[in-house]
Formats: structure tokens, C-alpha cells, sequence
């Protein structure tokens, strides 16, 4: 029980951030990677029913993939959350009513939780589970201790 405790308190944080970045990027590689396989088909069904200029067309999935792996290994992270609420209120709208709930009925409520989990994933950080981490200076916590917290990267 004891050894759960220690666990828990040491990498919970860290454990709990991974897996908010992880369901981000499963999300992201998933939806841009299907846009890609069918260019043709995402350009005409962005352009026509949607009226989106080709040219943002094309850089949807792009920004959609790579958000989704910069998320994964935890590089750039903030910037991929910011890319990545952009593209999500996108579809709220432009492919969604103005319908909050009920997602068989049109509404956003995945695009919002999804908006939410990236926010936090910027304000938070990548935690210690990241392919790029800088260390920051010793900082201080309580009189006669310190900290070594690894920053939230970029």
C-alpha cells in the first residue's frame, strides 16, 4: 500500500499528462491520417460542402498529423495544443450546428472535450514522460528544500 502511495505521488502527475497526450494524439493522427488517404474525397467534401478555400484544405490534415505525434513524444506540445483547438473550433463552425449536445445530431460536445483536454495539456505541460524536457534550476519549495520540476516544454 505504501509502495502504491510513493508511486503515485512521485509519477501520478507525470502518468495522468502522458495519457492526455496520448488520447490527443491517437485522436489527431487518426482523423488527419484518414483525410490523407483520401485527399480527393477531403478536398471536394471540404470545399464544396463547406466552402473552405482548397489550399486550407490541404493543410488541415498536415496540421492535424503533426500536432497529433508533436503531442505523442511531447515536443512543441503547447504549440500543437494552440494548433490544435484552432482546427477543433474550426469544425465546431463549420461542420457542426449550433447544437452542444448530441453528437448523432450534429453536436460538439467531442469537439469541446476535446478543446478542454488540450487546454489543459497547455497550461500543464508534457510532465516527465516526453521526448523533450528541459531541466530547470533547483526551485525552491518549502524552507530548506527543493525541487526539481521538469518544465512544461514547448
Amino acid at each position: 500500500m505504501n509502495l502504491c502511495k510513493n508511486y503515485c505521488e512521485k509519477y501520478g502527475t507525470d502518468i495522468g499528462l502522458f495519457l492526455l497526450r496520448f488520447a490527443l494524439a491517437l485522436v489527431f493522427i487518426y482523423h488527419g491520417g484518414v483525410k490523407f488517404m483520401d485527399m480527393p474525397g477531403t478536398v471536394n467534401f471540404f470545399t464544396q460542402m463547406l466552402h473552405l478555400p482548397s489550399f486550407l484544405v490541404t493543410l488541415i490534415p498536415i496540421a492535424e498529423t503533426l500536432s497529433g505525434f508533436a503531442m505523442l513524444v511531447g515536443c512543441f506540445a503547447r504549440i500543437a495544443a494552440g494548433v490544435q483547438v484552432v482546427i477543433l473550433l474550426g469544425a465546431i463552425y463549420f461542420a457542426h450546428p449550433l447544437n452542444v449536445y448530441g453528437m448523432m445530431k450534429g453536436g460538439y460536445e467531442y469537439e469541446l472535450t476535446l478543446i478542454f483536454v488540450a487546454i489543459a495539456v497547455a497550461h500543464l505541460g508534457v510532465g516527465r514522460f516526453a521526448f523533450c524536457i528541459k531541466k530547470n534550476p533547483p526551485i525552491k519549495t518549502e524552507v530548506g528544500t527543493s525541487s526539481n520540476v521538469p518544465s512544461a516544454g514547448t
